[in-house]
């Protein structure tokens, strides 16, 4: 069964937050409109966002990319 966009997401929230990294909505412009994507930031020694580690359009992309950086198998 696919998954939906949503469950996408929070699964990608949930394994982030299980191994200090942020996850942040960004919006960027794309001539008339606006197409939202998400970076991730790795956790700083004080708790805030430290260093950036990437950005993505697509929630499957990111999940990908959070899973690789919490070094979590598929």
């Amino acid at each position: 069964m696919k998954r939906s966009p949503h469950q996408i997401m929070w699964e990608a929230r949930e394994i982030a937050k299980a191994h200090h990294l942020f996850i942040v909505e960004v919006h960027d412009k794309d001539g008339d409109r606006y197409i939202t994507a998400y970076v991730i930031y790795r956790e700083d020694a004080n708790g805030g966002r430290g260093i950036r580690i990437g950005k993505r359009r697509d929630p499957s992309a990111l999940l990908h990319l959070v899973r690789t950086c919490a070094g979590v198998a598929a």
